[in-house]
């Protein structure tokens, strides 16, 4: 694994680079090269094979690079990670936290990684990134008791996800109900809580953030939804780092403020980024679909719908949103 991302480091440049060369540099085989080639595809990566000069990927990638991210964090946001690390490959770094939540703390522990071989979404979909072209972001955090407002975290994460990306210069982009980040109707991120605990004592959260940055010039197979990616949107995006950072001091920042001050103010900001409101919808529950129209969210973040009239109100959790009209 470490010759792989030795070997796209090189890459990342968007240059050519032969076969030969690429040998050299680590001490292997052309055929050991043509081996990582076949498994960076298998990454997602677009990687252009031409004879006589060798591989390039079809876009630069900006790796993650630790010192950069922490750097940029914000001194305050510093003080409450507890431990710091980043991945090459990993299963899920939602599912790495919560194994460690078995056996230990994992209360400002942050995980990033460039590719996750079992990344997910919310109700087990499966999270779609190829290897350095978003953001998969995980970090926990422990409550020592069970706010009576928990089902409100998902939207908390997308305020503070609509923060980091105005920090980063993207703007337009919009919060649906209870997960997703939207641009014009293109899920562009979102947002997974995991947790772990009793309702009547101390628990643990893990939050996952997924967001896409430059999805490489290729067919995505696997994404059953219109989605986009921030390249897309603007003509220079952010660096890859630097938004990471963004990210995690935004998130921490807003997690303290929901501990200490309550949901209040920030449900206020969300209804600002809401992008469903007013819209005729389809939520579709275990076992049945309810059409009816969006009409905002309760001081608890539950939605709020109009069913043939009548005022609906559903919890984060048991539903999803699809967008009809």
């Amino acid at each position: 694994m470490r010759t792989v991302f030795q070997i796209l480091r090189i890459l990342s440049d968007g240059k050519f680079h032969s076969g030969g060369s690429l040998g050299n540099k680590l001490g292997v085989t052309r055929t050991a090269i043509w081996k990582v080639i076949r498994k960076l595809t298998d990454y997602g990566l677009d990687i252009h094979a031409v004879r006589g000069k060798g591989y390039r990927l079809s876009v630069p990638v900006e790796l993650l690079d630790q010192d950069q991210i922490e750097n940029k964090i914000s001194k305050h946001a510093r003080r409450l990670i507890k431990q710091f690390e980043i991945f090459g490959v990993i299963n899920s770094t939602n599912q790495y936290l919560l194994e460690k939540s078995d056996t230990g703390n994992i209360h400002g522990h942050v995980v990033l990684a460039e590719y996750q071989t079992k990344g997910r979404g919310r109700r087990g979909n499966k999270w779609i990134s190829p290897v350095g072209s978003g953001i998969n972001l995980s970090f926990g955090w422990h409550f020592d008791n069970f706010p009576e407002s928990v089902g409100v975290l998902s939207l908390v994460i997308g305020v503070a996800i609509i923060r980091a990306l105005h920090r980063a210069g993207i703007n337009g982009v919009g919060l649906k109900w209870p997960n997703d980040i939207l641009w014009e109707h293109c899920k562009l991120g979102g947002i997974l809580l995991e947790m772990r605990g009793e309702t009547s004592g101390p628990f643990d959260v893990v939050i996952g953030i997924g967001i896409n940055i430059h999805f490489p010039g290729m067919e995505i197979a696997g994404i059953d939804q219109p989605w986009t990616h921030i390249a897309g949107i603007t003509r220079t995006p952010p660096s890859r780092n630097g938004l990471a950072a963004d990210l995690i001091t935004e998130s921490l920042l807003i997690l303290e403020q929901f501990s200490y001050e309550g949901v209040a103010e920030i449900l206020d900001e969300w209804r600002r980024y809401d992008c469903i409101h007013g819209r005729q919808a389809m939520l579709i529950l275990p076992g049945r679909n309810i059409r009816g129209k969006v009409i905002g969210i309760d001081d608890r973040g539950a939605l709020l719908m109009s069913v043939r009239g009548e005022r609906k109100r559903f919890n984060a959790g048991e539903i999803r949103l699809r967008v009809t009209s």
